[in-house]
């Protein structure tokens, strides 16, 4: 791992090194067979329903949606928040609705209120996302 973490850092790749490095240093202190440190490593490999089981079998609820968001994979940190009846899911939900809005990713903020069956909001924002034969669908369909 220190190997991979010097070959990284020479090709400028510092996003990795820097993660190897924090992978490293939680090895040192925990051991590798630690499950922090097994989902890291399968975080590293891009296995991250085996990182996310790892963490909720040891009662890392919080840690494990975490680790989703700073993927930036919202909709999967939100589902963990639903599944268990985290106390913060709506002001996950609104916090990632806007977070759409403001990136303008209207596509996919329709997408999210079409889930919850706020259509009305859905046909407006595929609309306004260039999208009408998806507003369409949502208008046919309900």
């Amino acid at each position: 791992m220190y190997v991979a973490e010097r070959c990284y850092a020479a090709l400028g790749n510092m996003s990795k090194a820097d993660y190897l490095r924090k992978l490293n240093k939680l090895i040192a202190t925990e051991g590798i067979d630690n499950f922090r440190v097994q989902a890291k490593l399968a975080v590293l490999y891009k296995q991250f329903h085996q990182a996310e089981a790892i963490l909720i079998q040891n009662d890392e609820i919080e840690e494990a949606m975490a680790m989703y968001q700073e993927l930036h994979r919202w909709d999967e940190s939100i589902k963990i928040a639903e599944k268990f009846k985290h106390q913060d899911v709506r002001e996950f939900k609104e916090n990632y609705f806007q977070w759409l809005l403001e990136t303008n990713q209207e596509a996919k903020a329709a997408e999210v209120k079409e889930r919850e069956q706020d259509y009305s909001t859905a046909i407006q924002l595929y609309l306004r996302g260039g999208l009408p034969a998806k507003a369409a669908n949502v208008v046919s369909s309900n």
